[in-house]
């Protein structure tokens, strides 16, 4: 009951007749498979950088180098978060598309075109897009998160640079 009454709130915001399903699956699905990649790509960077911070004696037994030093968050990190980024600059081939929608098919730019509120047909072409972006980056800012807390919490603390957590919002501002 709750899903139909959003789906009629999305709609609302579409073109008339606009099928939501595949914008829903490639925002869904995208985002999705950036959170594995950028989790991918940090656990890869993060376990080559941290396998420099030990050594192992003769007998087998790691040891923690002397004076060892993990690179800034922001260094492993890196461009970690590039598939968000193409998501969400993808929204625009929305916005191009739900505006060319209005001139297929049963050409509704007419309709539209002749409602009380001239901004109508921007609105429907914009909203989703632009909710889209707005989703798939507190997708992206969710998954920074999560990988600093892994970066924090398995990290040795004597190799902790000062500061990581200012470090990141500097990165990130």
């Amino acid at each position: 009951m709750k899903f139909t009454k959003t789906a009629r709130l999305f709609e609302r915001f579409a073109p008339p007749g606009m099928p939501l399903k595949s914008m829903s699956n490639s925002v869904v699905g995208g985002s999705i498979i950036s959170a594995f990649w950028a989790l991918l790509i940090f656990l890869i960077r993060y376990w080559q950088k941290y396998d420099n911070l030990f050594y192992t004696d003769y007998a087998g037994v790691s040891h923690l180098y002397e004076g060892a030093v993990m690179p800034d968050f922001g260094y492993i990190f890196g461009d970690s978060l590039m598939l968000f980024n193409i998501l969400a600059l993808s929204m625009v081939g929305f916005i191009v598309y739900f505006y060319a929608y209005y001139y297929r098919g049963g050409k509704s730019i007419y309709t539209m075109r002749r409602l009380p509120n001239r901004w109508e047909i921007h609105k429907r072409s914009i909203v989703l897009p632009l909710l889209a972006v707005i989703t798939v980056l507190a997708a992206a800012f969710v998954m920074v998160m999560i990988c600093f807390g892994l970066y924090m919490i398995f990290t040795p603390d004597q190799c902790l640079t000062p500061d990581q957590w200012s470090k990141l919002w500097r990165e990130i501002l």
